[in-house]
């Protein structure tokens, strides 16, 4: 019980920080500030905790493969967003009728490019963890 009362507070420490970051960028800049290098380390380290307390072959093992997954997925479409049209309220679908910066593949293309490479990762870690059943 002492790792997941570690965990918990790791975890709770973890959203009481982005979200004291959050109010404070807020209060000075009048915009929400944090980041992914300010959320990175629990961003990465909690599912890693969380999978050293598994057996290996659990079904709660594939559950932090396939949140892991989407959580990167997700990571890629934000920054993607941000550096195609920038975080001005209200202009999301601009991202693909009228981006300003636009990767080689396109938006569309890099996304399916991100699914298809994070979707096979995650297909090789399953394998590797519950074999071809």
């Amino acid at each position: 019980w002492r790792e997941w009362t570690s965990l918990a507070f790791l975890f709770g420490a973890s959203i009481t920080f982005t979200v004291a970051a959050d109010l404070n960028y807020y209060q000075l800049l009048r915009t929400f500030g944090s980041q992914g290098r300010h959320v990175a380390p629990f961003l990465a380290g909690i599912p890693l905790l969380i999978g050293t307390r598994f057996s290996r072959g659990s079904r709660s093992s594939l559950a932090v493969f396939v949140i892991s997954g989407v959580t990167v997925v997700w990571s890629f479409f934000v920054m993607l967003r941000r550096y195609s049209v920038g975080v001005i309220p209200g202009n999301f679908s601009q991202m693909w009728t009228d981006p300003t910066w636009s990767p080689p593949l396109g938006i569309t293309g890099s996304l399916v490019t991100i699914w298809v490479v994070t979707g096979a990762c995650v297909s090789v870690l399953y394998r590797a963890e519950y074999g071809n059943r």
